[in-house]
């Protein structure tokens, strides 16, 4: 999601399930001379939050990770609002979307509030894309994602083979605590 961010005027909302993922995303950003990602949550000031949002209205913000918590505090909802007057949002990417699975039935039900924040969204940005990313969705988690997000086996995209070589397990016994 980052390229299409950064060609497509506007902002990209960004709905991550934690705040180091956020930090390290930006971070990652940062490293490859891309200065215009940053990220609102629970450790970010209101007084840096305010300045994010003026940037993000002068258009010099491109990527805003956030939680899907945020957009359910009235406040910055508010700041959403008034900033669509300026810059549209024209993408809202779901980074580790099994968590819509895995999290929003219980432990985190925010997340099952981003479809209807979704076409809130698109009320007033008819431009607005989706997209939903993970690599560690079994069939059972892929079918909840499309159930709740309103999706077709037509808008999924997959790999042809889901090995991730880069992974691996390993059980070390270890002796006497």
């Amino acid at each position: 999601f980052w390229l299409p961010a950064l060609l497509k005027p506007g902002l990209s909302l960004v709905v991550a399930p934690l705040k180091s993922l956020m930090r390290d995303q930006r971070l990652s950003l940062q490293n490859n001379g891309i200065a215009s990602a940053e990220f609102i949550n629970s450790e970010i000031k209101s007084d840096e939050q305010q300045r994010f949002m003026a940037e993000a209205k002068a258009g010099y913000l491109r990527l805003l990770y956030i939680s899907p918590e945020r957009l359910r505090i009235k406040k910055f909802v508010e700041q959403l609002e008034d900033l669509q007057k300026f810059v549209p949002i024209n993408l809202l990417a779901i980074d580790e979307a099994h968590c819509l699975s895995e999290w929003g039935h219980d432990f985190r039900p925010s997340y099952l509030k981003l479809p209807s924040k979704r076409k809130e969204l698109a009320t007033v940005n008819p431009g607005l894309r989706l997209v939903a990313l993970t690599a560690t969705a079994g069939q059972m988690v892929e079918q909840d994602i499309r159930n709740i997000l309103g999706l077709t086996e037509s808008d999924v995209i997959r790999e042809p083979v889901a090995d991730r070589e880069y992974f691996s397990y390993q059980i070390v016994p270890i002796g006497d605590s």
